[in-house]
């Protein structure tokens, strides 16, 4: 079995600003084929009960609905493992933490501390 890319990070000096660069790991593409696999399971049999009018009855429409609810689980999930996989940068220097436009002062951030993990400070 294969291994997926975890996420990592770099770090960096620019001038007297220290640079993290982190990219997080992909989705699974097992979890991304089975939300997409049980979208289409329970989806197409649903729109088929909806588009035909002789099976508009009562327990097939029901069936309907939770199978329109179950793709539903899968879109959401699908769009909770795709959102936010860009690549992050947070500056750190003598002004405080930067986030894109957000900065923070070492004031604001009081008596917490940024550390390094374990795995980074192995080394490769």
């Amino acid at each position: 079995m294969r291994r997926t890319e975890s996420s990592r990070f770099t770090i960096r000096t620019e001038g007297d600003a220290t640079l993290i660069e982190i990219r997080p790991a992909r989705p699974d593409p097992a979890f991304l084929a089975a939300a997409v696999l049980l979208g289409g399971l329970f989806g197409l049999p649903a729109l088929a009960v909806l588009l035909n009018p002789a099976r508009h009855d009562p327990l097939s429409l029901a069936a309907a609905g939770l199978a329109l609810l179950v793709l539903l689980l899968a879109g959401w999930a699908l769009r909770r493992a795709l959102r936010g996989r860009r690549p992050r940068s947070l500056r750190l220097d003598a002004s405080g933490l930067c986030l894109a436009e957000e900065c923070l002062p070492w004031s604001a951030l009081g008596p917490r501390h940024v550390r390094l993990p374990e795995a980074a400070r192995a080394g490769p």
